[in-house]
């Protein structure tokens, strides 16, 4: 879960950013399409994908657990549940 989604959605873009250079550099050398098979592009794509789909992950989870009450914390990662309530998180109030 995000704590300060405002701050890692910027840090994602920033991060991601520094990487622009780079796919630029990959591109020229072997321009991403249907038929490349460069072995340093899928790797680059890979990477960016899993880091972009975890965001996406997190900002779904974060929006999931406090839509439900905005004081509460998840106590669970979006791979747990319970079979009673699946799909549903597991939430508990600081302070009782």
């Amino acid at each position: 879960m995000l704590t300060d989604p405002r701050r890692d959605i910027l840090t994602f873009l920033k991060e991601s950013h520094g990487h622009v250079e780079e796919l630029y550099a990959i591109d020229k050398r072997a321009p991403f399409n249907a038929l490349t098979t460069a072995s340093e592009n899928k790797p680059f794509a890979s990477e960016r994908l899993v880091f972009g789909s975890q965001m996406l992950r997190d900002l779904w989870w974060t929006a999931w657990v406090t839509s439900v009450d905005p004081g509460a914390t998840a106590l669970l990662s979006p791979r747990d549940s319970d079979s009673r309530h699946v799909g549903t998180p597991q939430l508990s109030r600081i302070g009782g």
